[in-house]
């Protein structure tokens, strides 16, 4: 999927949690949470994260796997 380490660690736990705060995905990942925050809005550039914003923290979301996998096998068709 041409992610990191680090980034697989926090989508996997964000597949994981199903809709989690930063602070829940680096308990689960066990990823400094300054660094969650980077590596979150990287796997959102790339389309597999979802931010949801709520009142006091926002809530993220992981993209169904199958999805991404779907979308970068149509692209290596063209």
């Amino acid at each position: 999927m041409g992610l990191s380490e680090k980034e697989s660690q926090v989508y996997v736990a964000l597949l994981e949690l199903g809709k989690a705060n930063v602070a829940r995905i680096a308990q689960q990942s066990n990823i400094k949470r300054p660094t969650v925050y980077v590596l979150l809005e990287d796997l959102r550039k790339k389309g597999l994260v979802l931010k949801v914003p709520h009142i006091k923290n926002a809530l993220y979301i992981a993209q169904d796997p199958d999805f991404f996998f779907h979308e970068s096998l149509i692209e290596e068709e063209f």
